[in-house]
């Protein structure tokens, strides 16, 4: 009867609009609309029973689609034996988190995020010590306008009531008046996502390193401080997906990141950290993503990072890095995003990066490359601005290009003229945005370019030394945004 009553409570609609569309490809719908009073709810979707004693001691309604207000004396409370609860992803409309989830005493595993809740989450459910996951996370789209928060001592209160505590997710949850401190207590900790938390101050993050931790998340906390500590055989024995993106994690990469065995994913993008990438960050042959862009790495890449064999992310965008890109990146055939823009590379690129037959996205733009001999295979996504060789550049390597949906080339040398009829009419059937700009554009037959892509949407040709509009566009039925600036067309009535 709690469980049709609570069922009675909500609205069934769409899944709520501000959840992310990638969702529905990993979450399947709970089927609540199957539960009826005429049959045993032990068998009913989403509904666990212990094998003993019958009575209800699991209930998964994620993703339900249940739309409504939560009311504080819900039903749900007077299901005593429940060990798990997860109510993810679904619309409360703002409701406030009930303190009455504190009357399920039982309780071990509790989710409540992405389900637009609001308001201060209520201390009183830190009584339920027997916890050892919880899920609070806002929804992230939603969380400046009606914010979940919590006041100062509920970090205190957690670390001191909920000791068997292994995985915290509060992301998108306001915790700006707490320095997270009596984070390093929780000794049980396997997992904690604290993504953008206004989280402020210095972390001791050797302390929550601990040996049993496996997943930490701590990104978009730009006022954040720490550093990351030397990494001996004693802490972080089972890490695997460390996040410290956009926080003032500063210092260097120690060289003991190679003890880090199990890591998969790195990323400490837009972030004060210095130095070099340590060689030893090719013993992490677990690795599937190294995203260190937009910080203040230098120096060259190591030699043998063609050892990652399991990496199929790596961006190293907009920081000082120079050198040769190493050949050994030809082995890495699981590559399927490669970001190098906006560094200080030069030489060629390697000739049997076609190899990577995986690639879709790949950035080389704004170095100093002066060579380009291999021929793309699959690539969705190409950026080569900034482009200097010393060669007129050799269009052909597009020609195999049937998927690619992106291509910049602007600004290459001086030495290349660019003959939209050649470019356009063959090859690039899928091109959905093209960017030409600062390069030499034949005006030949310019009023007579056919193109077989009919999916332009965006051209980028300032500064390219026409005289005539590229009557081609006109036939562009989804081009939405042009970009024909400093050029000398002229205008005839």
């Amino acid at each position: 009867d709690a469980l049709l009553e609570f069922k009675s409570e909500f609205e069934l609609r769409n899944p709520p609009e501000f959840l992310d569309e990638f969702i529905y490809d990993y979450l399947v719908p709970v089927d609540v609309n199957s539960w009826a009073n005429s049959s045993d709810c032990c068998y009913w979707d989403g509904i666990t029973c212990d094998v003993t004693s019958g009575v209800v001691i699991g209930v998964d309604l994620t993703f339900s689609c249940l739309h409504g207000h939560f009311k504080p004396n819900s039903s749900l409370f007077g299901l005593r034996h429940l060990q798990d609860l997860n109510l993810a992803y679904n619309d409360f409309n703002a409701s406030p988190i009930p303190s009455g989830f504190n009357k399920l005493m039982g309780l071990r595993r509790l989710n409540l995020s992405h389900s637009w809740f609001s308001g201060q989450i209520p201390p009183e459910n830190l009584h339920l010590t027997k916890l050892v996951s919880l899920g609070l996370s806002s929804c992230f789209n939603l969380s400046q306008s009606r914010p979940l928060f919590i006041e100062k001592p509920f970090l205190v209160q957690l670390a001191q009531n909920l000791t068997k505590l292994r995985h915290l997710y509060m992301s998108y949850v306001n915790i700006s008046p707490e320095i997270p401190q009596m984070i390093s207590n929780l000794t049980s900790l396997r997992s904690i996502h604290l993504h953008k938390c206004h989280l402020f101050g210095r972390l001791p993050l050797n302390a929550l390193l601990s040996p049993a931790i496996k997943s930490i998340d701590l990104s978009t906390n730009p006022y954040l401080e720490s550093y990351l500590p030397e990494l001996n055989g004693s802490n972080s024995l089972v890490l695997v997906y460390l996040d410290l993106s956009e926080t003032s994690l500063s210092g260097n990469i120690p060289d003991s990141i190679g003890n880090l065995k199990h890591l998969n994913v790195l990323k400490i993008q837009d972030s004060n950290i210095t130095g070099k990438i340590p060689i030893s960050i090719v013993s992490l042959s677990h690795l599937t993503s190294l995203i260190l862009s937009s910080s203040k790495l230098s120096g060259s890449l190591p030699s043998s990072i063609g050892n990652l064999s399991y990496l199929n992310t790596l961006s190293l965008s907009s920081n000082n890095f120079a050198g040769e890109i190493p050949s050994s990146i030809q082995n890495l055939n699981r590559l399927t995003y490669v970001d190098v823009g906006n560094n200080e590379f030069t030489g060629t690129l390697p000739p049997n990066i076609n190899s990577l037959s995986n690639l879709e996205y790949f950035d080389a733009s704004l170095n100093f490359f002066i060579h380009i001999q291999t021929k793309f295979v699959n690539l969705v996504y190409l950026d080569l601005t900034y482009f200097k060789t010393q060669e007129p550049f050799d269009f052909g390597i597009f020609w195999h290009l049937k998927l690619l949906k992106v291509l910049f080339l602007s600004h290459l040398n001086a030495t290349t003229t660019i003959d939209l009829n050649i470019l356009l009419s063959s090859h690039l059937k899928s091109l959905t945005t093209l960017g030409l700009s600062g390069n030499h554009v034949s005006p030949r037959n310019m009023s007579s370019v056919s193109i077989l892509s009919s999916q332009l949407n965006r051209l980028e040709m300032s500064d390219c030394g026409i005289t005539r509009f590229p009557e081609f566009i006109r036939t562009q039925q989804y081009m939405s945004i042009i970009n024909l600036s400093n050029n000398g067309i002229k205008y005839r009535s």
